[in-house]
C-alpha cells in the first residue's frame, strides 16, 4: 500500500487531468440513459424526481459498469511490445514488467464491489417482482446503491490515475533506454570508422 500512495504522489498532473478526463466521457457515456430522462421527464410534464433514476438498482448497474472496467487494468501486465523489446531465451520481444501496485488489495475490492453491486441490483429487482414475498427496505437499497456507484467512481479514477502513470513511466524508460542503445550503436560503428 505504501508503494500505492509513492505512486499516487509522484503521478504528473496529465495523469490525473487524464483520468478526470476518461472518468468525464465515461460518466456522461454511461449515464446517458439517465441524462436522457432528465430531458424528456419534462417534456411530459413529470417533475424529476431522484427516485426515478434510482428505484431500481440502476446505480448498481452503472457500478459494476464501472468497476468490472477497472478489473482488466488491475490484472494486465504492464509491459509494451511498441518499442525495442528485450530479448528473452527463445528470441522473442519480452514486455519489460511492473505490476499494479497493491494489485491483490485493489483485486479484492473491485471484486468485493461487483458481488455488492450484484447483490443490491438483485435484492432491489426482486423486491420489485410482482407476489414476491421478500419485505426490503428499497430506500436503505437504492442508498446503498448510490454509495457503491460513488465509490466505484473513486476506485475507477485512481485505477486509471496508476494506470497512466505506470504506461507513461513504461514508455519513458523503453525511449530512454532506446536513445541509449541507439547512441551507444552510433558510437561503436563511429569508432569503427575511425579505426579503419
Amino acid at each position: 500500500m505504501i508503494e500505492t500512495w509513492k505512486i499516487l504522489r509522484s503521478c504528473r498532473s496529465r495523469d490525473w487531468s487524464d483520468a478526470l478526463y476518461w472518468l468525464l466521457i465515461s460518466s456522461i457515456g454511461g449515464l446517458l440513459p439517465l441524462w436522457g430522462l432528465f430531458l424528456i421527464l419534462p417534456l411530459d410534464n413529470k417533475p424529476i424526481r431522484f427516485e426515478d433514476f434510482s428505484q431500481n438498482g440502476e446505480f448498481a448497474l452503472y457500478a459494476a459498469a464501472f468497476v468490472s472496467a477497472s478489473l482488466y487494468i488491475l490484472v494486465k501486465e504492464y509491459g509494451s511490445y511498441f518499442l525495442r523489446g528485450k530479448n528473452d531465451n527463445e528470441g522473442k520481444n519480452a514486455p519489460s514488467r511492473k505490476d499494479f501496485p497493491a494489485k491483490p488489495l485493489f483485486v479484492l475490492i473491485t471484486v468485493f464491489m461487483l458481488v455488492f453491486a450484484t447483490i443490491v441490483f438483485g435484492f432491489v429487482t426482486l423486491a420489485h417482482f410482482p407476489n414476491s414475498t421478500l419485505s426490503l427496505n428499497i430506500e436503505v437499497l437504492k442508498v446503498f446503491s448510490v454509495i457503491g456507484f460513488v465509490v466505484a467512481l473513486i476506485l475507477s479514477y485512481l485505477t486509471t490515475v496508476i494506470d497512466n502513470y505506470l504506461v507513461n513511466f513504461r514508455v519513458e524508460t523503453e525511449v530512454r533506454e532506446s536513445r541509449a542503445e541507439d547512441l551507444s550503436d552510433v558510437t561503436r560503428k563511429f569508432d569503427a570508422l575511425n579505426k579503419e
